[in-house]
This record gives C-alpha cells, sequence and structure tokens, in this order.
C-alpha cells in the first residue's frame, strides 16, 4: 500500500520555493522535485484538469510574485483589471510593473507549463532540461569588472538604488499584518519609483 500524501497543500509549498528559489541550484532542484514525487505529484495531476493542477499554479504565483499579489490576483475576476507586480530588472533586483491580469495570466502560464515540464522530464528521465549540466553558461558573457576608482553614471546609481528600495517596500508590503508601512504609502512609493526608473532610463537624468 502507497504511504504517499495526498494533501495539496505541500503543492503549494514546493511549488513556492522551487520559484523563489536559486534556479540555478540544481541539488535543490532535484530535491523539490523529489518533494513532489512524496506529495503524490503525477505528470497527470500537474495538468491543467489535475487534482494537484490549482496548488501547483498557486504554488509558482507566490514564489514569483508574492503571497499579496497572488491573493490579490486570485481574487480579481476582470481580466483587464490592472495589477502591480514585479519584475526583475537588468541589476538582478525588481522593478514594479503595472499589467492587466490577463497579461500576468500569460506569463504565469509559461511559468507553470515550464516548472511542470521539467518536473516530469525528471520523473522520466532524471535530468532537468533547462540545466543539463552544472558548468556555468559560457553563451552568457561576464559582466566586464568595474575599475578600481570608477564611479557609476548617475543614472545607474538612480536604478541601483531604486530597485533595492522597490524591493525592500514591495517585501514590506508583502508581509501584510507584520508590514512598517501603510499599504497605501506602500503603494505610492512603488508607484513613484516606477515614475522615476523610467525617468532614469529614458536619459532624463543626465549621466
Amino acid at each position: 500500500m502507497s504511504t504517499k500524501k495526498t494533501t495539496n497543500r505541500p503543492i503549494v509549498s514546493i511549488a513556492s520555493a522551487i520559484e523563489s528559489g536559486d534556479k540555478k541550484n540544481i541539488a535543490a532542484r532535484f530535491k523539490s522535485f523529489a518533494a513532489f514525487q512524496d506529495a503524490g505529484a503525477t505528470a497527470d495531476s500537474l495538468a491543467a484538469s489535475g487534482d494537484h493542477f490549482a496548488d501547483f499554479k498557486e504554488g509558482v504565483l507566490i514564489g514569483w510574485q508574492g503571497a499579496a499579489f497572488a491573493a490579490k490576483f486570485l481574487k480579481t475576476v476582470e481580466g483587464k483589471a490592472i495589477l502591480s507586480g514585479r519584475v526583475m530588472d537588468r541589476f538582478g533586483g525588481y522593478e514594479v510593473v503595472s499589467k492587466t491580469k490577463n497579461d500576468w495570466a500569460r506569463d504565469l502560464s509559461g511559468k507553470v507549463g515550464k516548472l511542470r515540464k521539467g518536473y516530469v522530464d525528471w520523473t522520466a528521465e532524471g535530468v532537468v532540461p533547462d540545466a543539463p549540466d552544472m558548468k556555468p553558461d559560457a553563451a552568457k558573457p561576464a559582466k566586464p569588472a568595474r575599475k578600481a576608482g570608477a564611479k557609476k553614471s548617475l543614472s545607474d546609481r538612480i536604478l541601483d538604488d531604486v530597485a533595492a528600495m522597490s524591493a525592500a517596500v514591495q517585501r514590506d508590503l508583502d508581509a501584510g499584518d507584520k508590514a512598517q508601512l501603510h499599504a497605501e504609502m506602500a503603494r505610492e512609493l512603488l508607484a513613484a519609483f516606477v515614475k522615476l526608473s523610467a525617468l532614469a532610463k529614458d536619459g532624463k537624468i543626465k549621466a
């Protein structure tokens, strides 16, 4: 008799941990896939009509955008409603972006599909298709090192600082009852950061 867990909630936690974790940590990915297996996840259960799909999708959403955004996304019925979420910028930080729920849903579907495919391939072959080996990706050029004493342009400094502040405010907003800022203030700050980043990127702030 199988002793695997049948409850769906572990699927949420596992998917969230994978999506919010280091994508290059293959050992952690294998452990998470093994946890999926222990929770009873299969190719069919993680498919769109499967028993685990809703929790699988919710977990990816939470790991990607945070619990506060996920709760708002799931409660929003109107596909054209505008939601503010976060995307990674060129510095590895986050910036706030506003899109319709339909647009966010399409992005989410892509992430869900990719993670499901990775797990299905792992269960079949024991490999993760997007990480064939442990070597660094030779196709990606290394970032040139900054010369000693060299100063960043004003635009780059602003983008760096805004990205860090945006990430901090978003984390506070995601904290819910434990947040240090009022939600309204946090959202106003995030909106202001978006405008400031746009000014810097458009070159309106001279470097």
